[in-house]
């Protein structure tokens, strides 16, 4: 509780920008979210005649009790703020369990700044605050799993309860999970390599992270059994990834691979031609019909346009660290193409670049643990660069980035004190 109290202040600052910044009106998937929320209270989450599961069932069930009780939406909203506050707390507790001291709330305020300034969208009805929130929460569970002695703990539970929960928010990390699975397998193997110290504590950590991503896709097991029997696909999350995926396959040299919705096309039909009348031919499909199309069509401009993909995935990569570029097209806000935020969104980027070097001299008296939550993060990476990405997908991860930067520099840092 000590260092909850320490950090409240940053309670009190998200709380009075949501009050400052929140609106009545719905924004962006505000709208969605919520009548995902009135769909549970009336027995399922997507209509069998729509089949819509852009998102995963993980933020309209925290919304549920405001729906069913009628409250104001600003109080969900003050909500996220909390989740933010406690992501942060959890950050600082995983810095104190790598003995980082007293300078630990420091870059506890730091990194709780610095996510409000990179776009915390605390004050809308999204899932960026909770996202990130279940993330540092796993992690912080994980490190001190691997830091104690028993086979199974409440932290190893609480680690695959955060990430199952995290999977069901951004469906993104479901997988994630199975990624994180084959590479906790493959580091069990290359172990004996000698690249890390006390080769006990990296079995550990690798077994850990294997075991917790495993119980969390246990978590997932009904979610996953819904959308079977709604779509009669297996290990079916979303029904959005096709959607991104024909954006960023579209050959034409003005598009630029960001992902951009069936109304802006129908709104611009000049511009987007073909696709928006490829658009208005499946606009009578639901949602997973939908998706299959665009899939098939993706997978077909990639064969034919191999280097265009490549191009689009590159200027993918570009936004996800600057945010830009956009494509440019008639009815665009201009200030989506400006980067005007660009250092906000690429300084974490720079400072884990800035930091390889150093881990890799260090790397015997680096954690594992550390390693294996940047892993995890770097497995989430991968998958967004193949998405039409803008900066806040990144979001969730900043504090496990924060985290192993932090613990390099700090590493580094006291082992140069130890040598004076």
């Amino acid at each position: 509780m000590k260092d909850t109290f320490r950090l409240s202040p940053l309670l009190l600052l998200y709380l009075v920008f949501v009050l400052w910044h929140a609106t009545n009106a719905f924004q962006g998937d505000e709208g969605r979210y919520v009548l995902n929320a009135e769909n549970l209270l009336k027995g399922y989450f997507a209509s069998s005649e729509t089949r819509m599961f852009w998102n995963g069932p993980g933020y309209p069930l925290y919304l549920l009790p405001f729906v069913a009780l009628g409250l104001p939406l600003i109080l969900a909203k003050l909500g996220n703020a909390v989740f933010l506050f406690l992501c942060v707390v959890y950050f600082h507790r995983s810095l104190l369990l790598l003995n980082v001291g007293k300078r630990s709330l420091w870059y506890s305020y730091g990194l709780g700044v610095f996510l409000l300034l990179h776009g915390s969208l605390i004050e809308l009805l999204m899932t960026e605050a909770l996202a990130a929130f279940l993330l540092a929460g796993a992690a912080y569970h994980y490190c001190k799993w691997v830091q104690g002695e028993k086979k199974w703990s409440m932290d190893l539970a609480a680690t695959a309860l955060h990430l199952g929960s995290l999977a069901l928010t951004k469906v993104l990390f479901g997988y994630v999970l199975v990624g994180a699975i084959a590479l906790s397998l493959f580091a069990g193997m290359v172990l004996s390599m000698g690249l890390f110290h006390r080769k006990e504590r990296a079995r550990r950590s690798a077994l850990g992270a294997g075991l917790a991503c495993l119980l969390a896709l246990g978590f997932c097991l009904p979610y996953l059994a819904y959308t079977y029997a709604q779509t009669g696909k297996l290990f079916f999350w979303s029904n959005s990834g096709g959607s991104m995926l024909y954006c960023m396959s579209m050959p034409e040299q003005e598009f630029l691979g960001d992902w951009i919705n069936s109304e802006t096309m129908a709104a611009n039909p000049e511009f987007f031609h073909t696709h928006a009348r490829f658009y208005q031919e499946i606009n009578a499909l639901d949602y997973f019909q939908q998706d299959e199309r665009l899939k098939r069509a993706a997978m077909e401009n990639i064969r034919k346009y191999p280097i265009k993909f490549f191009k689009n995935w590159r200027a993918n990569i570009n936004r996800l660290v600057f945010g830009f570029p956009v494509t440019g097209y008639p009815s665009a806000d201009s200030n989506l193409s400006t980067g005007n935020r660009s250092f906000i969104y690429a300084l974490p980027f720079f400072l884990f670049f800035f930091s390889l070097i150093p881990a890799w001299l260090g790397r015997k008296i680096i954690p594992p643990e550390v390693h294996g939550c940047l892993l995890f993060a770097l497995i989430a990476l991968g998958g967004l660069s193949f998405l039409g990405t803008i900066p806040r997908m990144v979001f969730p991860l900043l504090p496990i980035l924060g985290l192993w930067t932090i613990g390099i520099a700090e590493k580094v840092y006291q082992v140069s004190v130890s040598a004076e």
